[in-house]
């Protein structure tokens, strides 16, 4: 009987500790992470390292590296509770790791181009220190956009800048938006994506700050200064258009004194009678633009474009982080 008794007893130990497992896989499944403007997430938080939470969400399995600086104080500090203390939570650019690329991640804005959930790229430079401050790349890529760093390689160096580069939403073209009388929608979608990257790397240098998009980038940035949007014309200090700047009313209202423009284009390019037209418009709407014609180029971000646009940014940019 007392055999009996013990393996009852060992029986029961078992159970309870299943069960106590149980309850807390249950109640890491139903973790509710929640943004600072009240949109929520169901799902397992599974790493936190003082920047960014790995968090998978409960409906579908999908993982997402989410930014500190986006979440509300109540989620903080639940991830305080689980991963570490309280003093990790404070916003720290030195757990930026220098020479990497961060993929942030936006499910609530849908979808970019190829059915893909929303991100966007953030190229932390080779230089980087919590110390100083670095100049900003925000690219606009052609066609349906991306949201992958790569395609600005050259325009700038990338051991001294700050890379991102933001998606269009669905993978609609700017150009097509602005004949719809559409194209105030892109800014909806990717107003909180260039606002997530101002909260992620805090030390970002005013004064320079570059927006640049080639063909349905340059129609992006275009229609941006045209249509002046908040927290665009007013947060970047320059902007490089090539090869496209369409935008609803052609007069880029907009620009400020203060700003500094690049129009490129190639001398043989397929949209050449239109970009003399853009030509005109922009230099109608800001004395300071500056044009280059670029050899050996049509409608292509080729080495040509590249190199000339580095060169622009080197010799025009530059010097202002060191006033």
């Amino acid at each position: 009987m007392c055999a009996n008794f013990g393996r009852m007893k060992s029986c029961l130990l078992v159970y309870c500790i299943s069960l106590f497992l149980s309850l807390l896989v249950v109640e890491a499944e139903e973790v509710r992470l929640v943004d600072t403007l009240g949109r929520e997430l169901l799902g397992t938080a599974e790493d936190f390292d003082g920047q960014v939470v790995k968090f998978r969400r409960g409906s579908d399995g999908r993982l997402f590296t989410i930014s500190l600086h986006d979440l509300s104080a109540e989620s903080k500090e639940m991830l305080a509770e689980r991963f570490a203390s309280r003093s990790e939570l404070e916003p720290n650019s030195s757990s930026l790791k220098a020479g990497t690329i961060l993929t942030l991640d936006f499910p609530e804005l849908g979808k970019m181009a190829k059915n893909q959930p929303t991100q966007c790229e953030i190229h932390i430079p080779a230089s980087y220190s919590e110390g100083k401050v670095f100049p900003l790349l925000v690219w606009f890529n052609g066609g349906k956009g991306s949201h992958r760093v790569g395609s600005a390689r050259g325009l700038v160096d990338f051991d001294q800048f700050v890379v991102a580069a933001i998606p269009y939403p669905d993978g609609r073209l700017p150009r097509l938006a602005v004949e719809d009388g559409k194209v105030d929608e892109f800014w909806e979608y990717q107003q909180p994506i260039l606002e997530a990257i101002q909260k992620t790397v805090p030390n970002l240098s005013e004064a320079v700050r570059i927006a640049g998009g080639f063909s349905s980038g340059g129609h992006l940035v275009g229609s941006a200064l045209d249509q002046n949007w908040k927290g665009f014309t007013d947060f970047f200090t320059a902007f490089v258009l090539h090869e496209g700047g369409t935008s609803p009313q052609m007069e880029y209202r907009g620009l400020r004194s203060k700003h500094k423009v690049l129009v490129t284009y190639g001398k043989q390019s397929t949209s050449l009678e239109w970009q003399l037209y853009f030509n005109e418009k922009m230099k109608a709407a800001h004395r300071r633009a500056e044009f280059i014609s670029i050899e050996n180029c049509g409608h292509a971000l080729n080495q040509n474009a590249r190199s000339a646009i580095r060169g622009w940014i080197d010799a025009e940019l530059l010097p202002d982080l060191e006033r």
